[in-house]
C-alpha cells in the first residue's frame, strides 16, 4: 500500500480562533455535534441542535443570532455555544454519540442530552427536556459512582465502581448500556430492540477496566491486563471473528496485549503495546451501501501504520497519533496511508483524538503541568483527505 506525505506548505495550515479563549482538556464528537470542555470545567457544543445533542436548553432561548444555517427543522450553530445548564456542576468527562450527549461530573453522576431512542415526538414536536442536560437518577445505576463514559452511533455505555459495603472496599465494575439492542447485543431479551434508558448489562467478571469505547451495534472492554472483550454486531467481523454471528455475551477477543482501542460504527482498531495496529472490520462506513452488509473485512494488520501509535479514531477514516511525533490517516480510496509532521511543541504531550463526519480533532494536552490548548484539525470533505489546520484558543 501507499504510504503519502502530507504537505504543509501555506495553503497546508490555517488558523482559526475557537473563540472561547480558554484553555481545553478535552473534545468529543460525533455526525452532528462537537462537545468542548475547557479546564475550568465548563462545556461547550457546537452543530446540529435539533435534535437536543448541544444540551443548549428549550428553543425559544436561543441565540438566533448564532444560526449558521437551518429553519426550525434544522438548525446548526457554526461557534461553540456555552452549556450553560451545567455551569454550576463541575463536568470531568464528555462523550458524544449519535443520538446523545454524555457529560460526567466529579460526582459520579452522568448527566444526558439528545432525543435517543426514545419516543421523540409529540403533537409540538420534540419535548423541551431531550435539549437539556439531565441527571440520570443514581438509583439507575444501583447509587454506584459512574467513572467511565462512551457513546457511539447506535450504543452509549457508562461505567461504575462498585464499593462493597461488607468490606469497604471497590469490587467489580457494572456496565450499563443504552441504545440498540440490535441482535441482543446489549441484553439478551429477543422482545427488546432498544434500550430506552441505562440498562445493567450481565458482563463477567473482567478484571479493573481502564477503557470502553462503543461503536454503531458493538461495544469494547479494554482491561489492565491488556485484554479485550467485545460483544453486539459481528456483521463485519469487527470483533475479530470471521463469521458473521453477533456476540449476545461478551466474550475474550484473541488478541495480543492491547494498551488502546477504538470502536468504529462498522469496525474495530487495537493498538498492541508491540507491533503494528489491528484493524478488525470496515473502516470507511460511509462508502457502505446496502448491497454490501455480506462483505465484511477481514482482520488485518495495518502494516503501513508505524508501531509507535499511541491513540487511534475516526468515523470516516482511521488516524492515528505516534509517539515520534507524527499523524498518519488510512484512506481507503488512496490505498494507503497520509502522513503528516506534527508542529514540535506538540511532543511528548498527550493526544487526544475526536471526529465526526467533516473533521478530525487532535487536541494536545500536558499532563504534567497545564493544557496547551492548541488542536490540530483535519478536514474531510466528500470523504476525501485534504490536509491539516491548525485551531488555538489565543
Amino acid at each position: 500500500m501507499l504510504l503519502k506525505k502530507g504537505t504543509r506548505g501555506a495553503d497546508a495550515f490555517g488558523v482559526a480562533n475557537t473563540g472561547i479563549n480558554k484553555p481545553l482538556i478535552k473534545i468529543a464528537a460525533h455526525s452532528m455535534q462537537v462537545l468542548l470542555l475547557c479546564e475550568d470545567n465548563t462545556v461547550y457544543s457546537q452543530g446540529g441542535a435539533e435534535t437536543g445533542l448541544l444540551g443548549l436548553g428549550p428553543v425559544d432561548t436561543w441565540d438566533v443570532s448564532q444560526y449558521c444555517r437551518g429553519d426550525e427543522h434544522e438548525i446548526t450553530f457554526s461557534a461553540p455555544q456555552l452549556v450553560s445548564a451545567l455551569n454550576s456542576i463541575k463536568i470531568i468527562d464528555i462523550a458524544a454519540g449519535g443520538h446523545v450527549s454524555l457529560f460526567l461530573a466529579d460526582n459520579g453522576t452522568l448527566y444526558t442530552c439528545g432525543a435517543g431512542y426514545a419516543e421523540l415526538l409529540s403533537e409540538d414536536g420534540i419535548e423541551d427536556h431531550f435539549f437539556t442536560p439531565t441527571p440520570v437518577p443514581r438509583e439507575t445505576f444501583d447509587d454506584q459512582d459512574v467513572i467511565k463514559i462512551a457513546a457511539g452511533y447506535g450504543q452509549a455505555l457508562a461505567l461504575t465502581r462498585m464499593l462493597s459495603l461488607k468490606t469497604n472496599s471497590l469490587g467489580n465494575n457494572q456496565l450499563y448500556g443504552y441504545g440498540s439492542n440490535y441482535h441482543n447485543g446489549l441484553l439478551q431479551d429477543d422482545d427488546v430492540e432498544d434500550l430506552y434508558e441505562f440498562t445493567k448489562l450481565d458482563i463477567p467478571n473482567v478484571g479493573r477496566v481502564v477503557e470502553i469505547s462503543a461503536g454503531m451495534q458493538h461495544f469494547l472492554i479494554l482491561n489492565a491486563a491488556g485484554q479485550v472483550y467485545g460483544g453486539g454486531s459481528n456483521a463485519y467481523y469487527q470483533l475479530t471473528v470471521p463469521d458473521a454471528s453477533p456476540f449476545h455475551t461478551l466474550r475474550l477477543l484473541e488478541l495480543p496485549p492491547i494498551k488502546t482501542l477504538y470502536a468504529g460504527p462498522y469496525c474495530s482498531v487495537f493498538v498492541p503495546f508491540t507491533g503494528h495496529p489491528i484493524n478488525a472490520g470496515q473502516p470507511n462506513w460511509r462508502e457502505l451501501d446496502v448491497d454490501l452488509i455480506e462483505e465484511p473485512c477481514e482482520v488485518e494488520v495495518m502494516k503501513t501504520f508505524p508501531e509507535d501509535v499511541v491513540a487511534v479514531h475516526g468515523i470516516t477514516h482511521t488516524v492515528a497519533v505516534t509517539a515520534s511525533n507524527k499523524a498518519y490517516s488510512f484512506v481507503r480510496e488512496l490505498n494507503g496511508v497520509v502522513e503528516f509532521e506534527l508542529p514540535a511543541k506538540a511532543r511528548g504531550l498527550k493526544p487526544i483524538l475526536a471526529s465526526n463526519y467533516e473533521h478530525i480533532y487532535l487536541l494536545f494536552v500536558d499532563e504534567r503541568s497545564s493544557v496547551l490548548g492548541d488542536c490540530l484539525l483535519q478536514r474531510l470533505e466528500q470523504n476525501q483527505m485534504v490536509d491539516l489546520l491548525m485551531i488555538t484558543n489565543d
